[in-house]
Order: structure tokens, then C-alpha cells, then sequence
């Protein structure tokens, strides 16, 4: 079977419950947990139609941790169906300017 890679682009993104309306497009790193949620744009252009995926990956890489460190991280890695996320946009109230998470 072929095997593709895709890497994530620069396009990811902090978002915070704490500062709803904020867009964090500008961080290096995508800090997580505690009303801290990072969104990743991929791109699958290079997936031919109708593909059929058997298998997939998603490497993260942890860069730090705090003094009450536990040693346990649960992640839940959710998709977005949204096409027209706008990751320059996007907020914890919003997907892109004036267009709410809650949107049909």
C-alpha cells in the first residue's frame, strides 16, 4: 500500500476560553489543557479522490510541563467539518469573524 505523509502547515492556533474573542495565530507553540484548545490546519490535497484510509498517525511532541506535573495527558483530537475556517480568525466564540462555533 502507497503511503503519504502529511505534514501540518503553519497554520495552527491557540484558542482560550479565558479570552474568547482573542485569536492566538501568532504563538510558536500551541499550548494545551485548562480552557486551552489548539486548532491545526492540514492539507489533504494531496489524497487522491476516494482514497481509502486504513491507517493514520498524529505525532505531537510535548515542550513542557508544570511543576505539578503528573506524568498523565489525555488529548481528545477532534475534526472540524468546517471548510471555511479561517485560522487567522478563528477564536473560541468563532470559527471565522462573525460566523459562531454554534452556526448550522
Amino acid at each position: 500500500m502507497p503511503t503519504l505523509t502529511i505534514q501540518e502547515s503553519d497554520n495552527a492556533c491557540q484558542i482560550r476560553s479565558a479570552e474568547p474573542t482573542t485569536n492566538f495565530i501568532d504563538n510558536t507553540l500551541v499550548p494545551l489543557g485548562s480552557g486551552n484548545n489548539g486548532i491545526g490546519v492540514f492539507d489533504f490535497s494531496a489524497l487522491p479522490n476516494r482514497a481509502i484510509i486504513t491507517t493514520a498517525r498524529l505525532i505531537l511532541y510535548l515542550s513542557s510541563t508544570t511543576e505539578s506535573d503528573t506524568g498523565t495527558y489525555t488529548l481528545t483530537v477532534d475534526r472540524v467539518l468546517r471548510d471555511d475556517l479561517n485560522i487567522n480568525q478563528v477564536t473560541w466564540n468563532s470559527y471565522k469573524t462573525g460566523s459562531s462555533w454554534q452556526t448550522a
